[in-house]
């Protein structure tokens, strides 16, 4: 990692079809979304955004969102993930507003290039796509103070439990994402919760508005889905990964929630641009 603290690890410029929706879902890392044209619905803990071109929607990690597009309408981005090591800069991010308004062509232009270096992988890249990105970034706080010097900063809250009864719901959730390849059972959730079964997914369901298993199968879905968009295993190992005991199987899962089959979806997003950033 440069002295900059940021690490750029993917760069994605993205075309989003009509009608696509991700599952609600959450990262270890920051995920930061530039709107280039269209307009689409991203919705970021409890808010919702109809976004437009020139438009930069923060994501902090283990904050839950969803990216979805209008039936006949198409949107593209650029989005960059990225970790960072550096607890003032990361406090400053978190009490950005999930949703910037980017007038500076600047920062469009300096985007446009980040990508070009990602693609090119001439030496230094990784360097120039870190150094390049946190000037982004930086400016961007900059601007956020100037416009707020004044205001209190409003911090949306992420937590995914509400009142005393759903406390541990919260471990439940990353007891699932990170388990997502083994067969689990409500009783064993249950125990997570310090519920009674029954209980659990009475209390489960006024959550999130679908029982225990349901919310596993949308895990197991929105994986798949990222999975084929951003790694390069093939559909039978992505069926092995996420647990279920045949090809068949997965591909019929698929099909029910997404009614494509995976090898047709993989068709659909082949000509996305997904890049991974790595030393050499």
């Amino acid at each position: 990692m440069n002295s900059l603290y940021f690490d750029v690890r993917r760069i994605v410029k993205i075309k989003y079809l009509p009608s696509f929706k991700s599952d609600w879902h959450t990262h270890d890392f920051f995920h930061y979304i530039f709107v280039l044209n269209g307009t689409g619905r991203i919705k970021i803990s409890d808010i919702e955004y109809i976004v437009q071109q020139d438009e930069f929607y923060l994501i902090p990690p283990q904050t839950f969102h969803e990216i979805a597009s209008y039936k006949d309408f198409e949107f593209t981005t650029i989005e960059i993930k990225f970790f960072l090591d550096n607890q003032k800069i990361i406090e400053h991010l978190i009490n950005l507003p999930h949703k910037i308004k980017i007038t500076d062509k600047k920062i469009h232009y300096s985007l446009e290039t980040i990508l070009k270096e990602a693609t090119n992988k001439e030496v230094f890249y990784h360097q120039i796509i870190n150094t390049k990105f946190a000037d982004i970034i930086l400016n961007i706080l900059r601007m956020h103070e100037y416009e707020n010097t004044n205001k209190r900063i409003y911090t949306e809250s992420n937590e995914v439990y509400e009142n005393s009864d759903a406390t541990y719901l919260g471990d439940v959730i990353k007891f699932i994402e990170k388990n997502i390849s083994v067969s689990m059972k409500t009783a064993e959730l249950a125990r997570i919760a310090r519920l009674s079964e029954s209980y659990f997914c009475t209390v489960f369901k006024n959550k999130f508005g679908i029982s225990p298993n349901k919310y596993i199968n949308k895990v197991k879905f929105a994986k798949a889905k990222e999975l084929m968009l951003f790694s390069d295993l093939n559909i039978t190992q992505i069926a092995e990964l996420l647990g279920f005991s045949s090809l068949h199987y997965f591909s019929k899962f698929f099909k029910k929630n997404e009614s494509v089959s995976p090898h047709e979806y993989i068709e659909k997003i082949k000509n996305n641009i997904k890049i991974d950033i790595s030393e050499e």
